[in-house]
């Protein structure tokens, strides 16, 4: 049973802003005075209190939030290290600069990525054109990999299901053989969670994967136990800090009508894939097909 709001609850980033307020007050208040004081705000400041903080995906986060997170940092001697893309950004409450949270964190030092280990030479030019067409800067990074030899990423555009899950299927099976028929890791990220398990079942119900064995698991719940014969589907706003060799988006433009949002979560997509990437829509978008080529398969691009 839900309970009902009585309309005096804090908003979260209230919350922050308090948290951030009163810590900033009691530290100020211990530079002060080193004498012992009693009081619930003080104890509870120097039992969560840390030298060193990191905060990864920082790009989801607020101002606010950053600002009570600073707050937990040690008076005398700290690090407050954050990490994020501004393409990564996810919230509609997150930042959208560096500049903004410069005075929260004071003597601020910006290092940039300018390599990129995970991606493929193909897959990081469509992150690169993702990125300088939504925020409006050319990025700095450049691939490790060398090697022009690699698959363009593919569209596949249908309006029937079983259509689409048949030419995820004959991904597959191209991406099995390519690897000597052994599975490399393998994933799919769709945008609706709830229909996760209603493709897990079609999916796990077509030819090549009823006759390879290869296990189809619904990750929904968030990361599962990875195995060498599975390919787990996930929800898409679970899947930041993984890496898979393979990754599929299933129905991109399903329940999304913001093309930004669309951009970003491909984006992170795209950053979860080392070489192959492949997505299937309802629709011609060309907002977001002209980043890739449509093919039947990825010897042909």
């Amino acid at each position: 049973m839900l309970k009902r709001r009585s309309g005096n609850e804090l908003h979260p980033q209230e919350q922050s802003l308090l948290i951030g307020f009163i810590n900033n007050l009691v530290k100020e208040v211990l530079r002060i005075n080193r004498e012992k004081i009693n009081h619930p705000f003080i104890e509870a400041y120097q039992e969560l209190a840390r030298p060193i903080i990191g905060v990864d995906e920082v790009t989801d986060f607020s101002e606010c939030d950053i600002y009570a997170m600073q707050s937990l940092l040690y008076n005398d001697y700290n690090s407050f290290t954050l990490c994020g893309d501004m393409m990564q950004r996810l919230t509609h409450h997150g930042i959208t600069s560096w500049n903004s949270i410069q005075p929260y964190v004071g003597n601020m030092k910006l290092m940039k990525m300018t390599t990129s280990y995970r991606q493929s030479s193909s897959l990081l030019k469509v992150a690169r054109a993702l990125y300088s067409d939504t925020i409006g800067e050319e990025p700095d990074y450049k691939a490790y990999m060398k090697s022009t030899k690699v698959p363009e990423p593919l569209t596949f555009i249908s309006t029937n299901e079983s259509t689409k899950i048949d030419w995820i299927e004959k991904r597959i099976k191209e991406v099995y053989i390519a690897y000597g028929k052994k599975l490399p890791s393998i994933a799919i990220f769709m945008n609706n969670k709830y229909a996760i398990a209603e493709f897990v079942d079609k999916l796990k119900n077509t030819d090549f994967i009823l006759d390879s064995g290869i296990e189809i698991v619904d990750g929904s719940g968030g990361n599962v136990l990875e195995s060498n014969h599975q390919i787990r589907v996930y929800p898409i706003d679970v899947v930041k800090g993984m890496e898979f060799d393979v990754v599929f988006f299933h129905n991109i433009d399903n329940a999304i009508g913001d093309t930004e949002l669309i951009k970003r979560y491909i984006y992170v997509g795209v950053s979860r894939a080392a070489f192959f990437l492949g997505i299937t829509l309802n629709s011609d978008r060309q907002d977001i097909t002209k980043y890739f080529k449509e093919g039947l398969n990825w010897s042909k691009v």
